[in-house]
């Protein structure tokens, strides 16, 4: 994406009897709660992102192949196409600023080697996970979030 969404609509429509959780990860609080140092090494890096782990060449060079019922991939070149994020967003309504990053889409630490941005990456993505940082939730047919 060129941008990321404002925000983001769930609706349940079919809702297993098990399983079928959904959780989500709080990345205010995992900014809010990195050291002042830790802030003000990360503010103004920019995240390189692509989809190219999860749709794109990286995807299809481990033979890995969607189902029929999966996404389907139009385009293999636009899973691969990078796009730059700053790695701290600030929520335009509450000034509030979080965490720009997932284990997914990051690919590198714009201006870094992978062997620098790697073990940075990996620090915020633990940090980011910490169980009480997250919610849960289990789905109700015709949920919406």
């Amino acid at each position: 994406l060129d941008a990321p969404p404002a925000a983001v609509v769930m609706r349940a429509i079919d809702v297993p009897e098990h399983g079928g959780d959904t959780g989500f990860l709080s990345m205010y609080t995992a900014w809010e709660t990195l050291s002042p140092t830790m802030q003000a090494t990360i503010e103004g890096l920019d995240v390189v992102h692509s989809a190219t782990r999860v749709f794109g060449s990286l995807y299809q060079a481990q033979n890995r192949r969607f189902s029929n019922t999966s996404v389907k991939v139009m385009d293999v070149d636009a899973g691969d196409r990078e796009t730059v994020h700053p790695l701290v967003v600030t929520h335009p309504g509450s000034g509030r600023k979080g965490l720009y990053v997932n284990q997914v889409y990051c690919q590198r630490i714009e201006g870094m080697t992978d062997a620098e941005s790697k073990p940075l990456l990996q620090f915020l993505y633990e940090h980011a996970t910490r169980f009480d940082f997250t919610c849960r939730v289990r789905w109700k047919k015709d949920q919406v979030l």
